[in-house]
Formats: C-alpha cells, structure tokens, sequence
C-alpha cells in the first residue's frame, strides 16, 4: 500500500493517503482516483483535500463540512480541469465542480464534467444516508457545476431549499435525472423545524359566548367571529362560511347516559378534483382525508393531505412555534396536525356520510372554547410574500441551468421546488421523452436553422397540492 505525503498549499494541510491511489504529482498535473470509501467525518479531514488535474471517484465520496454552524464552505478541489463520478458523493452543504488555483486567483469553467454516479446534496439527511447521523447546516444545500463540457446520464439528488446551478459551453442531461426534495429540515431563529410544505396563515384561540345551534344547525352553517393573529402579526376577527359545505356528525353517550358527545365536520370543498372522507375513530381524533388523483410517467398517482383534530381529546390547548415570517415566528395550535403523503395512510374504519344537522344536537348558548387556524399550501418551497423583493427567481429550492453552445434534454427528468431556469442560447437540442416538472419557469431557447420543436418541456401538473384549507373549532364544532 503507498503511502504518499504531499503539500497542499490551499489548506496547509499533509495528506497521508491510505486508501487512495494518485497517479502523477501532487500539484494539478495528476489524476486523483478514489476506489474505496471516503466518509468525512468520522474519517481524517485530510482526505477530503485535492490537487490533482483529474478527479475520478468510482466508489464513496462524503464530505460534511458542517454541523449546526454558520458554513457555507462547498467542497471544491484545487486545480482540477476534468471531474468523473462513477460512483456515490455526498456533500454537505455541498459541492462546486470548477477550476480553482491552489493560491489565489478567480475560479473558472473546468473543462468537463461527467456524472454516471450518484450526488447528494443536503442539509440534513445526506448525513444520515452516508453514516446513519445526523448533522444539519445553516446554509442551504448547493451543487455548483461550471464546466466546458457537461454530462449528466446519472442521478443528482438536491436537498430541501437547495440551489442547483449548471453552467456550461456544452450540457447534455439526456437519460440522467436532476431531482429536488420538497420538504426538510430548516434551522430557523435558532428553533429546529420541519417544512412538510404548507405555512401558517393564521393562528388562535380562546373563548366564546354563543349560541351553537344558532350557527351550526343552520343551513350553510357558520362560525362566530373569532379572533386569530395573521403571518404578518395582525389581530383580526375571521368567520367561516361557505356556500354549501358538507355536515359529519357523530354523536355518542356513555354508559350510564351521563355524558354526551357529538362530534361535527363540516367541509366547504369547491375544487372537484379533490375528495374528502370523514372519519370519526372512536375516543380518538377526528381525521379528515383530501385526495387528488392524477397521472405520470410511473402511471396513476394518489396525492393524500390528512387534517387531524383532536380539540374533543384534549383539554390543554396551546399555540407552538411551527415556522417563521421574516423575523417573526408563526404558531399552529397543538390540536391539528398537517401531514401530506404521496399515497393513502389511514386504514380501517368507514368514512362519515353527509347529512343534515338535526335540530336540537347542540347545547345552550354558554362560553366556549375555540381554536382557529388557516394552513396556507402553496406550489413552491417559499411563499412569494417571505421571498426578498418578492421575486420568484430569489426563491430558495432554484434549479439553474445555462448552456452558450447546446443543451440537451431527452429523457431527462428535472424537479425543481421553486423555481427552474433553463436558457440555450444558441442551440436547443430537445426534450424528447423528458419529465421536468417546477412551480415557476424561465424558459429561454434558440436553435440556429430556424426550425424549433418543443415535446416534453414541461409537465402539465407539478407534483404538489396546491389548496388552502382553514379551521376554526369552536365548541367542539370544525367547520
């Protein structure tokens, strides 16, 4: 086994290599070749420095510069002019593929990039995909390819709120994939939370006096006014109404006929295109199911967002911290939970059937307690209203990709969270066969002979629920 001590005049660092061959010198003029696993941390930092005109890896390639610090450092490599992946890197916060000097010096385009591999960048859980821990980054994940040449035919994977940027004379994409996480981890004013894809729009709670048949036994029923904090920190009195909503009720008494608890839904849905099932488990929470069905290139897809409410089981209602607005923490009451899912989860039980509230299922007027929220479901990874400017292409999950001479698409398939750039400024090879899929787009083709046809730029349907659902449970009653 060689063992080779070279100087790394970028980072002042003696590399002992011990499970890496590198063909050549050690000042740009070789070939770095990885055919073993490089899994930083918990191995030597010092394996992680390059200087070699090749970099081929053909086996593991995890670099983790960060953890619950303020690092945006990419893994870069010194000198390097051709970069070959035939096998798995990892990277957090990520990587950038160009030509940079040992010293100093402005970083260029480096003459090819090839992907035949895997690449994951993360913020959180390509940690746990390399070594089964977790390690999480304030800055957001980054892959950064800069090159002359630029071949993609194996799979990028880019982590929630990442940053995709391609940049080339020459980019073919053909048969490989680019895709994006849309949901993830987020460390934000210092509180941990999880994006599942929808944002607070409002949030409440507290006590009214009213009467509940009054509002609720009436048709379309109604809520009174209640008061609830909006993401822009105003107070305002909200009541919900709709012109024809359906009414669940259930309705149950104990044993000894002493207590008596009716349990009532009611659901305002305008979009046909969605279902929405009941279900009243019993001493348990209400559930509300919304399904979309549509199709893609796998065939029939099933889009599930469950609602759970467990107001008539609980008795200590609070408001938790569940994301921010610019400086300013949202709240979502502890009673609802939000979960989206590609496919159904509930199972066993009968949905509730629609019916007219009797008159009489509701008590005396009295106070009684409440709790309201809006959940705001939007197609991006970020509300227009959080993005600076209010500028789409400042969105975070962007996928950027730019080609001076020619750019290919066939059979690609491209997912972007946010926002998706694709410009060909002198010639559009096609799409043929390709599915790309992203909320917003800037598209901006040419091709030389005058001749332009598009197939499969891109897909009719963005694979997210576009909705916005609110709830307010006053007495018990959701409507």
């Amino acid at each position: 086994m060689a063992v080779i001590d070279r100087e790394i005049m970028k980072r002042q660092i003696a590399l002992v290599s011990l499970a890496l061959a590198l063909v050549g010198s050690a000042c740009g003029q070789g070939t770095y070749i990885n055919n073993n696993v490089v899994r930083v941390p918990p191995m030597d930092p010092a394996l992680l420095v390059v200087d070699a005109e090749t970099f081929i890896n053909n086996n593991e390639f995890t670099a983790i510069v960060t953890n619950l610090t303020l690092n945006t450092q990419l893994w870069d490599s010194s000198n390097t002019r051709k970069f070959v992946n035939n096998g798995l890197m990892v990277g957090m916060p990520g990587f950038a593929f160009e030509t940079r000097p040992s010293n100093t010096g402005k970083a260029r385009p480096a003459e090819s990039f090839l992907n035949e591999g895997n690449i994951v960048v993360d913020g959180g859980y390509a940690s746990y995909y390399a070594f089964n821990a977790f390690f999480f980054s304030l800055g957001l994940p980054q892959l950064k390819i800069s090159a002359d040449n630029v071949t993609n035919r194996g799979e990028i994977n880019l982590g929630f709120n990442s940053l995709g940027q391609i940049r080339g004379t020459n980019v073919n994409l053909s048969q490989g994939s680019i895709v994006m996480q849309d949901n993830g981890t987020n460390l934000l004013n210092q509180i941990l939370f999880y994006s599942q894809g929808y944002w607070d729009g409002y949030w409440g709670l507290g006590t009214n006096t009213f009467s509940p048949s009054g509002y609720f036994e009436s048709i379309p029923a109604f809520t009174p006014y209640h008061t609830v904090t909006n993401r822009s920190y105003l107070i305002t009195s909200e009541q919900l109404a709709s012109p024809a909503p359906l009414a669940y009720l259930d309705e149950t008494i104990d044993a000894a006929n002493s207590n008596r608890v009716v349990r009532a839904v009611f659901v305002g849905n305008t979009n046909a295109n969605i279902m929405a099932n009941v279900y009243f488990p019993t001493r348990g929470p209400i559930l509300i199911e919304l399904q979309s069905f549509g199709t893609n290139a796998m065939g029939t897809t099933t889009n599930t967002i469950y609602i759970e409410d467990t107001f008539g089981v609980q008795t200590n209602f609070q408001l938790f911290a569940n994301g921010v607005s610019g400086a300013n923490l949202t709240y979502q009451p502890g009673n609802y939970w939000i979960w989206p899912s590609w496919y159904g989860l509930f199972f066993g039980g009968v949905p509730a059937s629609p019916m007219i509230i009797p008159a009489g299922t509701f008590g005396p007027s009295d106070g009684y307690q409440y709790t309201a929220y809006q959940a705001l479901f939007y197609p991006a990874s970020q509300l227009l209203s959080d993005v600076y400017g209010q500028n789409i292409t400042n969105a975070a999950a962007r996928i950027e990709i730019s080609a001076t001479n020619y750019l290919e698409l066939n059979e690609a398939t491209i997912t972007s969270g946010s926002y998706l750039s694709l410009r060909a400024t002198n010639h559009f090879g096609g799409s043929a066969g390709a599915q790309i899929a992203s909320p917003f787009s800037d598209i901006n083709l040419r091709v030389p002979n005058g001749q332009f046809t598009v197939t499969n730029l891109l897909v009719a349907k963005v694979p997210k629920h576009r909705a916005r659902w609110t709830c307010s449970a006053p007495g018990g009653a959701i409507p």
